[in-house]
This record gives C-alpha cells, structure tokens and sequence, in this order.
C-alpha cells in the first residue's frame, strides 16, 4: 500500500481525493457484502458512531499525514519509522493500560530495530525537513490511534467489518471539508488522468481495502 499510494499521489497530486476513493470503495464493498449476507456489517447508530468519533479522527489524521508524507521521503524510511512503532506501544500500554512489559528477548528485538531507525535516519541522504515533520506527525497519530483504537475495541462490541465500515464512512466527511479545504479541487482537476494514473489510483483503492 506504501509503494502504491506512492505512485498515485505522483500521478494525482491530491492526498485528500485519493484517501476518499481509497475509503468509499472500501465503505460500498462492505456494503455491498452485508447486502448479499456474506459478513455481519451494522448499520450506522448514532450512539456508536459517537464513540468511533477520536478513532475517525485520529485515523483521518493518520492516513492524511502518511500520503502527504509519501510525498516528500521515499517509501524505504517510513517502513524503518514504521517498525519501531511496537516499541513505543509497548511502553504505553504498560504505563497506561496496566499491560505486561515484552519480556528481554523481546526487548531485544524491538532495541534492534530502533538501533536500525536511528542509524538509517543519521545517514538518510534524502532527509527533507518537511518531510520529517509530517513523518512525525503520522508517527504520532498513527501510536495514539494504535492505543485508543484497542481500548474501543475491547469496550464496543462489533464485528471487524462493522468497525470498518463504521471507520471509513464516518472519515468520508471531515477529509471531504480537508480537501475542500486546501483546494484540492484544483490539484485535481489539473491532473492529468492517464490509463495509468487510473489504474495506480484503482490498484490504490484494493490495497486499502
């Protein structure tokens, strides 16, 4: 999905519209399959769709800061940023969520990586500082949205397709006001919708779904 919405925002340089195609083919798909009785998938309530709300939000602001990030440092550094993720989790939860520490194999391990993250960061040779400022506002979203999302899982009692509908649908409204916002209309309309681009922004569609 990295590699691929790295290609589309190159073809279509509009995060916002290409995060909206990318959650309404998935939101209809689901639809789509509850129509048919394939998966159990709820309909909107209000009194759910209210306690989705900081998950939607921190799930929009995730998302937006990951495209808009692709945009300025290769696929290759959010992946190494990406995998030290788990370690910073781990620490959370056992502060906040009363969680077992990893045991030292385990420690370990994630030291490991995070070695690899500060090693490669030292050397980047395409080190952008705005782009590292969106890496990390993603990276903050996306641990916050990590650690919320697991204590609304435990807490609301769903299926994993009614949480995805209900993620996806509710995000379709505020990323619509972002990209109305930044005038995405006109990155848009002056892109130049090849077969290819098309098709990148279609295969974008299925990997996020």
């Amino acid at each position: 999905l990295l590699v691929i919405n790295k290609l589309a925002i190159a073809a279509v340089p509009a995060p916002s519209f290409i995060l909206l195609c990318q959650l309404s083919s998935c939101a209809l798909f689901i639809r789509v399959l509850a129509a048919a009785g394939v998966v159990e998938c709820e309909r909107l309530r209000p009194a759910k769709a209210r306690q989705f709300a900081v998950i939607v939000g921190g799930f929009i602001a995730t998302l937006y800061a990951n495209v808009t990030a692709l945009s300025y440092v290769p696929v290759d550094t959010m992946i190494c940023f990406r995998a030290s993720m788990p370690l910073v989790i781990a620490c959370i939860e056992y502060a906040l969520m009363g969680r077992e520490l990893p045991r030292a194999r385990s420690w370990c391990a994630l030291g490991g990586v995070l070695l690899g993250v500060v090693g490669y960061t030292a050397l980047d040779i395409h080190f952008s500082a705005i782009g590292y400022l969106w890496l990390g506002i993603w990276y903050a979203c996306g641990v916050g949205e990590m650690v919320f999302v697991k204590q609304v899982v435990d807490s609301v009692r769903m299926t994993t397709w009614s949480r995805s509908y209900y993620q996806n649908v509710l995000a379709i409204v505020p990323l619509t006001a972002i990209a109305l916002a930044t005038n995405e209309a006109s990155h848009v309309t002056r892109a130049s919708f090849t077969p290819t681009a098309v098709a990148v922004l279609l295969a974008s569609c299925v990997a996020g779904l």
